[in-house]
């Protein structure tokens, strides 16, 4: 049903003539336009729905994020803090060369993979 058809439908109900076909015309197409609204909107309530649910799902990531976060956050404070504490180092130097000391008096030789992770530790 054209516009400009409608358009003369609704005028000749305006002047009070209108046939009992072109008025049941009328109602079956705005019956038919009801119906693809009405659908429309059942769309777009499912798809709400789903982009709720999304949401909430999305927001309960961010939290275990954010705790992971702060978490991770404040492990790397006390490393650094570790780090610019001088009397933590000296202290870690000193117990290093204490190691060395004792396997060099000791003839201690340790196989080649551990020499490698505690050379990486220093």
């Amino acid at each position: 049903m054209s516009g400009m058809s409608t358009n003369k439908k609704f005028a000749n109900i305006k002047n009070n003539k209108i046939t009992i076909d072109e008025a049941k015309q009328i109602l079956e197409g705005q019956t038919i336009s009801l119906q693809k609204i009405n659908s429309e909107i059942q769309e777009c309530k499912s798809e709400i729905s789903d982009l709720k649910f999304e949401c909430e799902n999305l927001e309960k990531e961010n939290e275990q994020l954010e705790k992971e976060r702060e978490h991770h956050e404040a492990q790397a404070a006390r490393i650094v803090s570790k780090l610019s504490d001088k009397k933590l180092q000296d202290l870690c130097k000193w117990h290093r060369s204490s190691i060395q000391i004792y396997k060099k008096l000791l003839n201690i030789t340790l196989p080649p993979d551990i020499e490698e992770n505690s050379q990486e530790l220093q």
